[in-house]
Formats: C-alpha cells, structure tokens, sequence
C-alpha cells in the first residue's frame, strides 16, 4: 500500500492525566532512509547494540532505555551519530526541535516493547562523510508510535541505534583518524603559538632595539662624502636639510655662529651627544638626543672706530685694545715703526691703515703704528753758561726752559746761576726746566740822608740792603747826619763777592 503523507512530529506535551494510546504493532509504519553506502553482505550481518544517546533526527523528546550488553561494545562519538547533512553542512532532511535524552528507572519498563517499536521505527542510516576513515555505519531508529505505560506523557519510547562494522575494522594499536587530528590540532596550536612569541619578540627587538628605535641622519644632498673619511654636515645648506629632518622627524636646536670658512646659511657644525654628529647616525627615539646644529652667520664684519686716532679718547689712548673690542683678529703692529713723538703719549695711535671708519671682514689685515711717546733724554748742566748757550742745550733735547734772571754777587751777568732740574737727570722730550739767569751784582744809587737824624738816614740805607755804620768824633748832641760815605749819589754793589752787604758810614754831631 502507498505510505501515508508525511506528518510534522508533534512537539505537545501531553499532560500527565491522559492515557497513552495503545501501541499498535500491527500497523505498517513509514520508513525514510537518508543516503547511504551500500554495505558489505558480509557486514549486514554482524551489529553492535550502542549505549543510549539522542537520536539526531528532529522529534518529540524521548527517553532511550539501556539495551542489553552485547558481548562487544564500541564508544561512538556524536559524530558517529551525525546525519550526513550534518558532516556535509547541508541542511537536514527534516527541521525538527532537539529531543532530550532522559535516564529514568521507570523506562526500563518499556524495554519489553522496544522490540515491537524496533520494527515499527523509522529507520536513518548516517553515513560517513567522503574521505572519512570511519569504520561503522551507525543505524538510528526511531519509534514513531509512543510508549503505553512510559515514564510520564511526554515521554516517547525508546531508540535502537545499531552500529554495524564494516569490512575494513581498524587494526590494533592503528592510529585513528580524530587522533591524528587531535594531535595536529595540537600542533598548530604549538606552532601557531611559537609564530605568536616569534613575533611579539622580533616586533619588540624591532620597537626596542631595531630600526623602529631610532632615526637614521639623512644625507645632505649638497655634500659629498669620501669613503674613507667620516661623513659630516659641515657645509650643507641650513634651509635645505632643516626640510629634510622635519619630514623625517628628527629633533634638533640651532644657533648661530661667524664663519671664515663656510657660506652665511650652511652649517659649521652639528653634533649629537657631544659628538659630530655623521651621515647615517642613529638617532635614538627612546631617550630623544638632541641634534645641536650651528649655522654659519658668514664672515664676522668690523668696523675702525672713527676716533681712533684722537689721543684724548679712551679709543685714541688704547687703540690695540680698541680693535680687538672691534672685532678685527688680524692687526698687525710692527714694534719697529713705533717713534718718539713730543705730542703723542705713549701707546696712541700714530698711524693707521685702512682708515678709520672703513668696515671690513674682521680677518682682514690693519696694520697700526704707535706712538713710543716723549724720547728720553738727559739734563745737561748749563749753570754758568751764557743764557744763549743754555737755550741751546735744552732746545736740542726739546726741553722747555721757564728763564728768570736774579743778581748775583758770584755770577756775572748773562749767565745761568741755576736750574731746577740737576745735571744727568733722565727726562723726555717736552719736559719743562726752569732756568736762574745772574743780573750780575746788585748795585743801588746811595741816597743822599746828610741833614736827617741818624734814625731816618739808617732806615733809609738798610731798605736799600746796605749796611749802616755810625761815626761821632764830636759826639752825638744833635742826632744829625752830616756827613756819608760813600758820597750821594754813586753806585756801590749792594753785597761784595763774598756776600757781604756794602757798608755806608754816617757821621753825626
């Protein structure tokens, strides 16, 4: 008889007042068989009872009894069980909800009938996926007509699975195949994990230690390097390279220095702990050393000051020390072109080439002069020689004299009694000597005192550095002066060659 359509498996649970309906043995079941491989005749006959487990197809939920034990048992893995749409990830044949599996003493009372509902089960055989080394066909039954007297309403009667061996039964102590993929699942894992260490230790030697810890020093595009000499920025334009770092991220300070041998905006120097700093230099991006470059502010300028040759000046005064304050470092002063001058100090400027005020690079040669200053000389003795002779003398030595004249009971007049400054003393050029002149002796006119009391005519004589000496034959009644000697009127020296003033007598009555 054609079998009946298909019906979708309940999923009710019938409540636990109803009676189970009669399981009827008689009636002819559907049965659906998935694909499977055409199994051997010599292993149809030979199956194994498997312990309970969930049957795969969807159903309502059942509890499956334990069988019997059979003389050999096999463990089968849910993979055994699994339907070929399982293995193959097609979809199965029916959507039907999970059944649980229930152990229960009560079932063991429907063991008797698992016989019957054996032969009313729909039978699935699962086969094993293409290339699996599998050795039994595990056969799932499952009742469609529910248990009488089962263990509560819900429960359905239990499942028969029967795996069947195949001819080709794996030999003792033979590798399985889920050991073989055990063991190369564990070593994946083991390599993938030595990968992992690998890299995590060449990406931190890399961040740490290796390139990603440091900056390489680009080269300048303007300089050349020779391979057997250390390659420095030393003359690289400033501008240029200064691009260069900023792309590539490197720190850096500058400053500015003068250059007698590199261009105004080219680097003089660059160092890098203290150290020149060379093409191809690691520049660590952990502790970040500075890159120090100096940049070349040209040739240093200077200028002569304007009143260098003015001696009254504190330029004038020191104009070595001056040129230096300047900034010129190539002045030359030749010792030998120094000369006395009467107007010059000693150490002013004498001459000075370029002139002053010129601006120039601060190497460039100023030669410069000194004065040496007033020339020594020595005094000469000029006492008794004639006040023209003395003047001579002291012309010559260019020697100032301040004359003056005096009498002189010694010295005749016109010539030198003294000098200030005493012969061989060291003077200079320019110096001043003042010069005593003799008038010769001093002479007076004697006044004429005849007719004054003694008293008035001394007084009058005395002024005149003259001696007075009083005579009185007669006796002095009177006071009056009558006679004198000398006679009014004549010139006497005042003092005689030994110094001694001239005597006038004065006779009184």
């Amino acid at each position: 008889p054609a079998p009946p359509a298909h019906a979708e498996p309940s999923h009710e649970t019938p409540s636990a007042n109803a009676t189970p309906a009669a399981h009827d043995t008689t009636a002819p079941q559907p049965t659906r068989a998935l694909p499977q491989e055409t199994t051997p005749p010599t292993q149809a006959a030979e199956t194994e009872t498997l312990p309970p487990t969930t049957a795969i197809e969807a159903g309502a939920t059942q509890v499956l009894a334990p069988m019997p034990e059979p003389k050999e048992t096999q463990a089968l893995s849910l993979l055994d069980f699994a339907d070929e749409s399982t293995l193959t990830g097609q979809r199965p044949i029916t959507d039907a909800a999970p059944r649980t599996v229930e152990s229960n003493p009560a079932v063991s009372s429907a063991v008797a009938t698992t016989d019957v509902a054996a032969s009313n089960a729909e039978t699935v055989a699962l086969q094993p996926v293409q290339g699996d080394a599998r050795t039994n066909t595990a056969a799932v039954s499952r009742p469609t007509t529910p248990l009488t007297g089962g263990f509560g309403a819900k429960t359905a009667p239990p499942q028969h699975l029967a795996a069947e061996p195949t001819a080709q039964a794996a030999a003792p102590g033979a590798t399985t195949p889920r050991k073989r993929h055990g063991k190369a699942i564990i070593i994946t894992i083991a390599v993938l994990l030595t990968i992992a260490l690998a890299a995590g230790g060449g990406g931190a030697w890399w961040y740490y230690r290796g390139p990603g810890s440091y900056w390489e020093l680009p080269k300048p595009d303007d300089v050349t390097c020779e391979t057997d000499r250390a390659c420095t920025l030393e003359g690289a334009a400033w501008k240029t390279y200064e691009s260069t770092l900023k792309v590539t991220g490197i720190p850096y300070k500058t400053s500015a220095a003068y250059s007698d041998t590199v261009e105004k905006g080219h680097i003089v120097l660059a160092t890098l702990d203290g150290k020149d700093a060379q093409v191809a230099a690691h520049v660590s991006k952990r502790h970040t050393p500075t890159l120090r470059v100096v940049v070349s502010r040209g040739v240093r300028m200077a200028t002569i000051p304007a009143d260098i040759l003015d001696p009254n000046t504190d330029n004038g005064k020191a104009p070595l020390d001056a040129l230096k304050k300047a900034g010129f470092t190539n002045v030359k002063h030749d010792e030998s072109k120094d000369v006395y001058s009467e107007t010059l100090p000693e150490g002013a400027t004498l001459s000075i080439s370029p002139d002053p005020g010129t601006t120039l690079k601060h190497n460039a040669e100023i030669d410069v002069a000194l004065s040496k200053g007033p020339m020594p000389v020595t005094m000469p003795d000029i006492v008794g020689r004639t006040k023209d002779e003395a003047a001579t003398a002291l012309d010559d030595l260019k020697l100032k004299a301040n004359w003056s004249e005096e009498y002189s009971d010694t010295i005749e007049a016109g010539k030198v009694i003294s000098s200030s400054v005493a012969k061989d003393t060291q003077l200079h050029w320019g110096d001043s000597v003042d010069v005593v002149v003799s008038k010769g002796p001093e002479m007076v006119t004697i006044p004429d005192v005849r007719g004054k009391t003694y008293d008035e005519a001394s007084k009058t004589l005395e002024a005149l550095g003259l001696q007075v000496k009083k005579s009185a034959p007669l006796g002095d009644v009177t006071h009056t002066v009558r006679l004198q000697s000398p006679d009014p009127g004549q010139q006497v020296r005042v003092r005689d060659e030994k110094g001694n003033k001239t005597v006038v007598t004065l006779t009184v009555v």
